[in-house]
């Protein structure tokens, strides 16, 4: 009988010793793992996406769906804030878990995965800022020119979504030009002007950024004691 309780006594002892242990010592493998950030990323793609398809859809609906797409798009908005701020703030508490013991090699984090998280935390409010925008001109005159069919902001949108679903998220370059403004003829107003060229840039210029983001936690790979494995393209190199 005493030697069972003596046995249960260690086995409760190296219990507690491997809990604090495994308290102390980072997650590397995790924290340092670029996945995480990835994911914020292409989280903010496949809501350009969605913006992008429904402002295309819009063309010719009638009204009462007019309206639930401007819900849609007021809800994806917060959806884009409360989501990818959560799993921002999940991904940096891996990241400084896993940055504790750093002077340990077998813990080691990859520098660039802090900087392009806090390049992709930034993207957080332009994503969001997107779909806003786009039912903030849906609300006003200047729809008319947004969904005319045929016009000069329905071909871009025609493009964008080319770009996006032919070339995906791992394309290097764009394949549509980048400059582009209303011309002044099709919409005298230059408020409402004015929404519809900063929405279309700020959806080029996003996608710019997800695709250099994505490129760059590509050759990023994840510490496993010394070695930065990529598991994209299968090649280790050590630190």
């Amino acid at each position: 009988r005493d030697e069972v309780i003596v046995n249960r006594m260690v086995a409760n002892l190296l219990g507690i010793v491997m809990a604090i242990v495994l308290a102390v010592i980072p997650p590397g493998n995790y924290g340092g793992d670029p996945g995480h950030t990835r994911k914020i990323n292409n989280f903010h793609w496949h809501s350009v996406q969605t913006v992008v398809e429904l402002l295309i859809s819009c063309d010719g609906v009638a009204d009462e769906l007019l309206a639930k797409n401007i819900q849609t798009l007021d809800s994806l908005s917060s959806k884009i804030l409360r989501k990818s701020a959560s799993m921002q703030e999940i991904t940096v508490d891996f990241e400084k878990d896993a940055a504790r013991l750093q002077k340990m090699t077998c813990f080691k984090v990859d520098p660039r995965v802090k900087m392009e998280l806090g390049k992709i935390t930034r993207d957080i409010y332009v994503a969001s800022f997107v779909p806003r925008l786009a039912a903030k001109i849906l609300k006003g005159e200047s729809r008319l020119l947004l969904l005319e069919k045929n016009g000069h902001v329905q071909q871009r949108l025609e493009e964008i979504r080319a770009d996006m679903a032919n070339d995906g998220i791992t394309a290097t370059s764009q394949t549509i030009k980048e400059n582009f403004h209303i011309p002044s003829s099709d919409l005298p107003d230059r408020e409402g002007r004015d929404d519809i060229d900063l929405l279309l840039l700020t959806i080029q210029w996003l996608i710019t950024e997800m695709r250099g983001h994505n490129g760059a936690l590509k050759v990023i790979g994840v510490n496993r004691c010394g070695i930065y494995q990529n598991f994209n393209n299968k090649r280790t190199t050590s630190i």
